[in-house]
């Protein structure tokens, strides 16, 4: 496991601090290092060599989806919000599983579009108490998971 901060983080990225952001105080014992960045466009890059990528990462209302190239492989978009996300939690973002042992090279970027949390909640029969908790495309990070080493 390793700080996300040891990656190439974009400009508007910050770190959260446990004495005044209710987050990094909640999930602070299990990510000493959380990260937020809320904009589309903002991203975080790293190499690695090995096999497998992971981020330790927070899902909630206010999160929306990236978008993950790794190598010269097609982007594929992964939402950060599921049918559960009435509140923040804990989560592990899949990167990269099963690559060739080498170097690797990976971007995460925060995607322009929401999902369509409303559909996303009702397969739990939620609805959005308040649309404003809900809007949002933020994602908060704090370690980057590795079966391998960073470069």
């Amino acid at each position: 496991m390793i700080p996300l901060s040891q990656a190439k983080l974009s400009p508007g990225w910050r770190r959260l601090h446990g004495p005044t952001n209710s987050l990094a105080r909640s999930f602070g014992n299990r990510l000493p290092e959380v990260w937020e960045a809320k904009a589309p466009g903002e991203f975080v890059s790293f190499k690695f060599r090995g096999t497998t990528a992971r981020i330790y990462d927070l899902v909630g209302p206010d999160c929306g989806q990236l978008t993950i190239a790794v190598d010269d492989r097609p982007p594929i978009v992964i939402p950060r919000f599921d049918a559960y996300c009435t509140y923040h939690r804990l989560a592990t973002l899949s990167v990269a599983e099963g690559l060739p042992e080498g170097v690797h090279s990976v971007k995460i970027t925060i995607h322009s579009e929401q999902p369509d949390k409303a559909t996303i909640l009702s397969q739990r029969h939620e609805k959005m108490d308040n649309p404003r908790r809900f809007d949002g495309t933020a994602w908060y990070a704090g370690a980057i998971l590795l079966l391998g080493e960073p470069l």
